[in-house]
């Protein structure tokens, strides 16, 4: 038996989408590539993705602000899903910050991670990932919208604070359900340990992803998606996840949490 097909014309596994956005900022270029239920097993979840692009596509002793640093979001399989505390995003680059704790040049990857709704968005606009290569020639975000993917000028937008540029292009595209992902003053000014933001307040807040976001003058990504996730079991699925729910919400550590 075949894997099933998405709309999309992908071969995928449950809970994949099947497709992977590539972004070339120096380029103004945009691809979107097929990942097969092979690749998808092999490289298991949204930062078992990120490790294989920085494997295969970085090199030792690269600066993390190089242009071609692909700076990565990845997302996996149970993310946009029913499932508990299922809604990260893992996002990976060379790290700015990894240098320092060896005193050397040397720069490894680096990976963080974020709750908020913007996962849940990629996986709902088709993707199982976005990697962005390149150096803007201006300011620019990234605005997905599904198959449809544009970017926009953002030099309205530098400078601003995440809470007051998160609105601004949320107003500006007309649509209250948009998921933002961006940078504030830090990572514009390349500050090393700059964090990448998305819903007002769930930060990627380890090794400096948001000083490679602005080396790129990339102010920020905007989605909106529209796509079903598809469940091999869906009763048992809910039922499990909601199991799980209860689990975590009757813990001792969560009892206190909401008696203190």
């Amino acid at each position: 038996m075949g894997w099933p097909i998405n709309k999309g014309g992908c071969c995928v596994m449950n809970g994949w989408m099947g497709r992977r956005l590539r972004v070339d900022l120096t380029e103004n270029k945009t691809v979107i590539e097929k990942l097969s239920p092979e690749y998808l097993k092999k490289w298991i979840g949204g930062r078992g993705l990120n490790s294989e692009v920085l494997y295969s596509e970085t090199w030792a002793g690269m600066d993390p602000f190089d242009p071609a640093n692909p700076l990565c979001f990845g997302v996996g399989a149970l993310v946009g899903s029913f499932a508990p505390l299922s809604g990260r995003t893992t996002v990976s680059a060379r790290s700015p910050m990894t240098c320092t704790s060896r005193g050397s040049d040397t720069h490894a990857h680096g990976d963080t991670n974020m709750g908020g709704h913007f996962g849940p968005a990629v996986k709902y606009a088709g993707y199982d990932q976005i990697i962005i290569k390149g150096k803007a020639d201006k300011p620019v975000y990234l605005w997905i919208d599904d198959d449809k993917i544009e970017i926009r000028d953002a030099s309205h937008l530098w400078g601003m604070k995440i809470k007051e540029a998160t609105t601004r292009i949320v107003n500006d595209l007309g649509d209250p359900d948009i998921k933002v992902a961006l940078i504030g003053p830090a990572g514009e000014n390349l500050v090393r340990f700059a964090c990448i933001i998305n819903t007002y307040s769930a930060a990627a807040g380890r090794t400096g992803m948001g000083a490679v976001m602005g080396s790129k003058n990339l102010k920020a990504i905007a989605v909106r998606g529209t796509k079903a996730i598809t469940v091999a079991e869906p009763e048992k699925f809910a039922k499990a996840s909601w199991e799980l729910r209860e689990k975590i919400h009757n813990s001792p550590s969560a009892i206190r949490r909401t008696t203190q």
